[in-house]
């Protein structure tokens, strides 16, 4: 829009005959009203011109206004939905297949959330789980889950509300430990079910609970077992 503003114009100037050709026009009346009121309303609640998610579907721009409002979740809406392909159809936002969000009221609930994954193998070691923020949870199951890294998506489905299902892009994948050395140092990782790959992420979303085994160093972990084989000892 564009606005004029009366100063200091000459009373002769085609930009004076205009206004006065606006103000003397109803509909132009209201409009600036209506501006007026806007206006107001935004100096009485600052908060106003930031309470909304910025949602990127079907290539266009959305803004929603949801119940409980937060400027990380905003933040991470707007970059996510950026950089990965959503689309919405009949008031149901959607990744692919999968439905995240239901806008059609007026303030829709839209939460994110975290989780905790755990290894299903036996085998014991340091790592205890890993934790993901910023979790979005299906509509269809509220024990499905999906998580964004980079380019790759994570699809989570918890089974009898204890054992957990992995997908990355589609590919089984089970939480997994890899070694750099024969000695104690070791991370936390994915690894494909059928195959020996693993896939080691790293996000400001992930956090890892450890287990440092007295080492000082926050990036590498001890193993009891294996630092008990790697002593030796002579009289």
């Amino acid at each position: 829009y564009n606005f004029i503003v009366n100063k200091n114009f000459d009373l002769h100037s085609n930009q004076f005959k205009l206004i006065q050709m606006l103000n003397g026009d109803p509909d132009y009346q209201e409009y600036v009203l209506l501006c007026k009121i806007y206006m107001s309303l935004c100096q009485i609640n600052k908060s106003v011109e930031v309470d909304y998610y910025k949602i990127k579907c079907n290539g266009l721009f959305h803004i929603v206004i949801p119940q409980n409002f937060s400027k990380k979740t905003s933040d991470y809406l707007e970059h996510i939905t950026i950089h990965h392909s959503f689309s919405e159809s009949e008031g149901i936002m959607k990744y692919d297949d999968i439905s995240v969000f239901d806008l059609r009221p007026h303030q829709p609930e839209i939460n994110l959330y975290t989780i905790k994954l755990q290894s299903k193998t036996d085998v014991q070691s340091m790592v205890k789980y890993i934790e993901f923020t910023n979790v979005f949870q299906t509509l269809s199951s509220e024990e499905q889950y999906l998580v964004f890294i980079g380019d790759n998506v994570i699809l989570v489905d918890v089974v009898d509300g204890k054992e957990m299902n992995i997908r990355i892009n589609q590919v089984d994948a089970n939480v997994s430990t890899i070694f750099f050395n024969e000695a104690i140092s070791f991370i936390p990782c994915f690894k494909y079910t059928e195959g020996e790959d693993v896939i080691v992420f790293t996000s400001r979303n992930i956090h890892y609970l450890v287990d440092k085994g007295g080492q000082f160093c926050p990036d590498y972990y001890g193993m009891k077992h294996e630092v008990v084989d790697c002593m030796f000892s002579g009289e």
